[in-house]
């Protein structure tokens, strides 16, 4: 066989395997989804409160790090 035949045939071989797979995997999917859960909730779960967001306050360097008002260890040196 010529060297183009043989590079064409493992092209071929290569694009056809390809949309095999494609398919096989797009229905193995969809099927995940269609097909009922099994696994049921944990009881504590529901007793959870719902998750919050944190937000952080931008550290700033002339503001105290302490709400109480006393010194917070180290504060003073922190930048020296």
């Amino acid at each position: 066989m010529e060297i183009v035949a043989v590079i064409a045939t493992i092209i071929l071989v290569a694009t056809l395997l390809t949309l095999i797979f494609s398919f096989a995997a797009y229905f193995v999917t969809r099927a995940k989804k269609l097909l009922p859960k099994k696994t049921a909730k944990p009881e504590n779960e529901a007793s959870e409160d719902p998750a919050t967001r944190i937000y952080f306050k931008r550290y700033m360097i002339n503001e105290p790090t302490a709400s109480s008002g006393h010194k917070v260890k180290g504060e003073a040196d922190q930048w020296m």
